[in-house]
């Protein structure tokens, strides 16, 4: 097991008996996935392509994509954008890894809020071969079918002008394979046969060794039992225990993990706008001591929090760190964990000794869970027999008492006691014949003005029977129809069944300087007078001085996703900048960031 994922169970001391299972298989979901990478390369690089190494960064993307199709995985790699950064080749592959995941040498000060606001699921640092003894190096992810939970570790190492297959085999890294059976540790990490495969002195496929096998005629495919590599099957069945190797599987059950590990258009509010908000203040001060305001400067790049025996006594607002894969509550005097709810993405969590009853808010959150640490609490004694028969967990350590008081009481009030519904395998949480409700994930959503096309989600909850209907309505504010946004469909539709659909709403991108702007949507469902409301923040795209005085290289993205534009900056647009900061300050001598449309690190000294 690798250091950084011992590092990330050490918070869950398991101090009472955990029931612990294998857990299950997820199933293959259809269509393709495409996982985005930023690619970040030394001035190194720049010189051996003579100033354009954007074209070998292409081929090695079409390679890598070739390697996937040609190995009957769904997935498409696309470039997120590319950073040319000052980072000597002096440093071996290992530390400029470490460095690069860190952000802790110069060059990288600013790459975790770079990669968030490209909407890179990966990062790949490039260097020249001579600059390093191997051709790659990358974390290896991954634990019971699970990547998501590693999403601060996908990083990789690549000599950008050795083999074409590497970049593709450090990727694989990342989403959960490992070499072979005959490498430690002899197993995949995100499966058991997530590994590579090879036949000793006849083939070997993208993640083998050569010296392992003897064999220097290497297949550009991942291991597939399916596949034929010369006149033999490329790998082995997944239900070989012992010698499984099939990792195109295993990248085929992942992929969706991957490509969701950051939105193409991430959520921009701010870390120190979502701190305020926290109304607990011995939470919020966790959560100041524990973050570089700096290096991570949105809310949605906070994956891992610990914030346990702080006395803290409530979690409200915590549900604006959506992203939060693993949370430690341990050892506070925490009651209520309904913000929880709003945290799709926690797979580990420790909640132990507190003063919790009701754990519904977390109990329909997840298909699985790998750590869920609950000694010590008065939780209801059939919410616990709801985990024990319905959830998904990996290691699960239950309360030795628990709070029977509300066993003949109807949670979900379809006529049928809690513990009538646990004896008859039935669902105590979800209505039977219920329709439910429609909500919003969040109660606020930041977007820049230039992303343009954006995606509100919305869950449905309390109950799936049946189809379901609710009306979408718009309340302006200082964001105006027509001039900032356009309006959205306003009728919502879920199917029998359906839990999840969206909102997509069109942003209007226009040149006017302007403060942030924010309008509310509102969701009513008429059937049972459920109000729901979200307010979208709009950051204008056009304003003149950065607010954030983010600390940012002269380099800049190259990238779709209008990191930088094409715009020019006017005399006239200086000027009436010049008068405002004047008119505001009584320095004679200001030293200034301007972010204007293409120039987003410019100073000026203004006597």
């Amino acid at each position: 097991m690798s250091q950084h994922l011992l590092k990330m169970f050490a918070i869950f001391c398991l101090i009472a008996a955990t029931t612990t299972h294998s857990i299950e298989e997820p199933i293959e979901l259809p269509g393709q996935a495409e996982i985005k990478v930023l690619f970040v390369y030394s001035k190194t690089v720049n010189t051996l392509y003579a100033g354009d190494p954007q074209k070998r960064i292409n081929e090695l993307i079409a390679t890598t994509n070739k390697i996937f199709a040609d190995s009957l995985v769904k997935i498409s790699l696309k470039s997120a954008g590319t950073i040319q950064v000052d980072f000597p080749d002096s440093y071996s592959a290992i530390d400029a890894l470490q460095l690069l995941t860190n952000a802790s040498h110069p060059a990288f000060l600013d790459i975790l809020n770079k990669k968030y606001r490209a909407g890179a699921d990966l990062v790949a640092l490039l260097r020249p071969s001579n600059a390093s003894q191997i051709g790659g190096f990358s974390w290896k992810n991954g634990y019971l079918g699970d990547i998501s939970s590693f999403s601060e570790f996908m990083f990789s190492y690549v000599s950008i002008d050795d083999e074409d297959y590497i970049l593709a085999h450090e990727i694989g890294h990342n989403l959960g394979l490992s070499h072979s059976r005959k490498q430690l540790p002899n197993k995949g990490f995100s499966f058991d046969y997530a590994t590579g495969y090879g036949i000793n002195e006849k083939f070997i496929t993208v993640m083998a060794h050569a010296e392992t096998f003897n064999s220097n005629n290497r297949k550009f495919i991942f291991s597939n039992p399916n596949l034929s590599c010369e006149n033999q099957a490329c790998g082995v069945k997944n239900t070989d225990a012992r010698d499984g190797a099939n990792a195109s599987k295993a990248l085929n059950l992942v992929r969706f993990q991957a490509q969701d590990l950051l939105r193409d258009l991430p959520d921009k509010t701010l870390l120190v706008s979502s701190i305020d908000r926290i109304e607990d203040t011995k939470l919020k001060q966790c959560i100041t001591n524990t973050f570089n305001k700096a290096r991570t400067s949105y809310s949605g790049l906070i994956t891992k929090l610990n914030c346990k025996e702080l006395a803290i006594d409530n979690v409200y607002q915590l549900e604006q760190f959506f992203n939060l894969h693993t949370l430690d509550l341990s050892n506070n005097s925490i009651q209520s964990i309904d913000s929880l709810k709003s945290l799709p993405r926690l797979i580990n969590l420790n909640l132990s000794h507190n003063k919790i009853n009701d754990i519904s808010p977390i109990l329909n959150q997840r298909k699985y869970w790998l750590n869920l640490n609950l000694i010590n609490n008065p939780i209801y004694c059939w919410q616990i027999n709801y985990i024990k028969l319905f959830a998904n967990v990996a290691n699960f350590t239950p309360p030795l008492n628990c709070d029977n008081s509300q066993e003949n009481l109807d949670f979900d009030k379809d006529g049928i006691t809690n513990n009538d519904e646990i004896k008859q395998k039935l669902n105590p949480l979800i209505n039977n014949h219920h329709k439910g409700s429609i909500s919003f994930t969040r109660h606020i959503f930041t977007f820049n003005e230039n992303d343009q096309q954006i995606t509100i989600p919305l869950i449905r909850v309390g109950g799936t029977s049946g189809p379901l209907s609710a009306k979408l309505s718009v309340e302006t504010d200082s964001a105006k129809l027509i001039q900032d946004f356009i309006q959205p469909e306003l009728n919502i539709e879920f199917a029998s069944e359906q839990e999840i659909a969206s909102i997509n709403l069109q942003l209007i991108d226009d040149e006017l300087y302007e403060e942030d702007e924010r309008f509310n949507l509102i969701l009513t469902t008429p059937e049972n007078n459920s109000l729901e409301r979200v307010i979208i923040e709009i950051i204008d795209n056009d304003k003149a001085i950065d607010k954030t005085i983010e600390q940012q290289n002269t380099t800049s993205i190259k990238s779709a996703t209008k990191e930088s534009g094409s715009g020019t900056c006017h005399l006239y647009s200086i000027l009436f900048i010049v008068f405002i900061i004047l008119r505001r300050t009584q320095l004679k001598t200001i030293i200034v960031r301007f972010k204007f449309r293409g120039l987003n690190a410019v100073q000026a000294n203004l006597i």
